[in-house]
């Protein structure tokens, strides 16, 4: 297997920093690339997005000049997961150099609709159960009001975000082979939620049930970083 680049986009109210920890699983010839969103991490004072527009304009800005003639992959969860699918097709458009594989995780392909809850309209203590339902939030964090009050407005500006997020047919499938991933234990994403990822790809598509909840990328990040290895080692 050579060298890859893998650039890793994060789920809603995220920061770079929650892959920090698979550099301890992932193959020693992947270089782990976390994107930082604005608003967030080291990007904190940035403004946040408007509209997801805006968040697929920064996230090319900041890739196109970063891939050169070394081979990299994508890795979106949930809110992350919907960004790479569009970024892709940007980059395809663009006419830059193809990723070799997309792994779209934790959330269901973007033709589905569901009647989703507006997230962004519940107050903060509606937020917090929603949260802790959810789980993937460190206790530290609720236990911490600083630094609670200044999580939760960017997890409200990204769950606005992708509530207005539309999603448009494309005559162009995705040149690349994609793997859709979901914990086991998310009951809000159904196997059919899963398999109707296949029709994005002119390559080819597999779909994984890994252990854990919507954020099985923590709960079970050797599992993740394993798929990782085997695919990119097997098609990239």
């Amino acid at each position: 297997m050579g060298k890859i680049r893998l650039f890793c986009l994060p789920y809603a109210g995220g920061s770079a920093m929650v892959y920090t920890k698979w550099k301890d699983y992932l193959h020693e010839d992947i270089e782990l690339c976390p994107v930082e969103l604005a608003g967030r991490g080291m990007r904190f004072r940035e403004p946040r997005y408007e509209q997801f527009e805006d968040v697929v304009e920064d996230l090319y800005h900041m890739m196109k000049d970063r891939l050169d003639d070394r081979p990299y992959a994508i890795y979106g969860h949930s809110f992350g997961c919907f960004a790479a699918y569009e970024l892709a097709h940007k980059l395809q458009a663009s006419h830059h150099q193809n990723p070799q594989h997309l792994f779209f995780a934790a959330r269901r392909a973007p033709q589905v609709f569901k009647d989703e809850i507006p997230y962004h309209n519940l107050s903060m203590d509606e937020l917090k159960n929603v949260l802790l339902r959810l789980g993937g939030t460190p206790q530290e964090l609720f236990e911490n009001k600083e630094m609670m009050n200044a999580f939760l407005p960017i997890l409200l500006s990204d769950f606005r975000v992708l509530h207005y997020y539309r999603y448009q047919e494309r005559a162009d499938k995705l040149a690349c082979a994609i793997s859709a991933l979901s914990g086991k234990e998310d009951r809000d994403i159904s196997g059919q939620d899963l398999t109707a990822w296949k029709v994005h790809s002119e390559v080819g598509c597999r779909i994984y049930k890994v252990n854990g909840g919507h954020f099985f990328l923590n709960e079970h990040p050797e599992e993740v970083a394993g798929i990782i290895n085997q695919t990119l080692e097997l098609w990239g």
